[in-house]
């Protein structure tokens, strides 16, 4: 059996070590969780233009900041850290963000090659930490980077669901400075 495939089983029993014991069962990977389930009622507010559901859909975007914020704080404060939440955590931000950004140049003018940009980004952030785990049998943290970054999106991503879309593309360019920084200090904390 080669090197790789010990490595794998190692860090796929790791987790189903988790998930058997329950541990995976906590607030913090609840947190994680209802951020995905918040994008259903956000795909059903974009295309109606309206105030009410723009102002909804405002709400749920800052719903979505604020658990990516508690869920990483609460699992190190309740000693709810795991494999599992260290991987679920990024995965569900970035298929969120992606169906969002999609959703928002669909209906509301982001550009595409923003969304093109940060779908990237989290396609290398994912094969970064894919390899670490392949190479070290270590999930890499989620950093605090990451978390700003998600937070300066969320708010371009507000201008333009209100069709500011001038002062959007100045936030949104500010939230691509800060990608590139995140992707530069994961690389760094991977290697």
């Amino acid at each position: 059996m080669n090197s790789r495939l010990q490595d794998y089983q190692i860090v796929t029993a790791a987790l189903w070590q988790e998930i058997r014991s329950g541990k995976v069962l906590n607030l913090a990977n609840f947190l994680t969780l209802s951020r995905l389930v918040l994008v259903l009622p956000a795909i059903t507010l974009l295309p109606k233009r309206t105030l009410l559901s723009d102002v909804a859909l405002l709400l749920i975007l800052s719903i979505a900041v604020i658990t990516d914020f508690l869920d990483g704080q609460l699992a190190r404060k309740l000693n709810q850290l795991t494999h599992f939440g260290k991987i679920l955590d990024p995965l569900v931000d970035k298929v969120a963000a992606g169906i969002m950004l999609v959703l928002l140049h669909l209906y509301r003018d982001l550009p595409l090659w923003a969304v093109l940009f940060f779908i990237f980004k989290d396609f290398v952030i994912m094969t970064g930490g894919y390899m670490v785990i392949r190479d070290n049998k270590k999930v890499p943290a989620p950093g605090y980077w990451g978390a700003i970054t998600v937070t300066l999106l969320v708010i371009a991503t507000g201008f333009y669901v209100f069709e500011l879309n001038i002062i959007g593309l100045i936030a949104l360019l500010v939230a691509m400075a800060f990608a590139l920084w995140s992707v530069i200090d994961y690389g760094r904390r991977i290697m």
